[in-house]
C-alpha cells in the first residue's frame, strides 16, 4: 500500500512537473515554446505505464479523488510560491477542501491508504477472483466482446 501511495504522489509531482512547462511555455516564444511543449508532452506520457499499474490496482474513484485533489493543492502552492499568483480566500478554501477530500479517502478506507479494487471473492461468479475481472467481463458481455 505505501508503494501504492509513493507512486501516485510522484505521478501528482510529474503531472506538477508538466504543468510547470506548459506554463512556462505560454510565457515564451519561438523555438523555446515549441521546445517546452514537446517536454510537457513527453513528461505526461511517461506517467501513462504508472498509471496503468495504479489502475490496475485502485478504483477509479478513489485515484481520480487522490490525483484530482493532490493536483489542485501542489498547483496552488507551485502557482503561489514559483509564479506569484494571488492565494485568494477562495483559492485557499478549495485548496482545504482538496485535503479534506484526501484526508477523507485515507481515513475511510479499510487500510488507512488508498483503497484496493480487490474484495472477498465469495460473491463473485466461480473462476473470478477479483472483482476488477468480474466488471472486465460484465462490460464485455454488455458490449458484445469476446477475448
Amino acid at each position: 500500500m505505501l508503494g501504492e501511495i509513493m507512486l501516485v504522489l510522484l505521478l501528482t509531482a510529474q503531472g506538477v512537473a508538466g504543468d510547470v512547462l506548459l506554463k512556462r511555455a505560454v510565457s515564451t516564444v519561438g523555438d523555446t515554446r515549441v521546445f517546452l511543449i514537446a517536454l510537457a508532452a513527453l513528461v505526461y506520457g511517461l506517467a501513462a505505464p504508472g498509471w496503468y499499474f495504479i489502475m490496475r490496482t485502485v478504483d477509479l474513484g478513489v485515484v481520480g479523488t487522490w490525483i484530482s485533489s493532490l493536483t489542485i493543492i501542489a498547483l496552488a502552492l507551485v502557482g503561489w510560491l514559483v509564479f506569484g499568483e494571488t492565494l485568494s480566500p477562495r483559492l485557499a478554501l478549495g485548496v482545504a477542501f482538496a485535503f479534506a477530500a484526501v484526508a477523507l479517502f485515507a481515513f475511510a478506507s479499510r487500510n488507512g491508504a488508498l483503497c484496493p479494487s480487490s474484495s472477498p471473492t465469495s460473491s463473485f461468479p466461480e473462476g473470478v477472483s477479483e472483482r476488477r475481472e468480474w466488471r472486465g467481463a460484465a462490460w464485455s458481455a454488455r458490449h458484445g466482446l469476446e477475448f
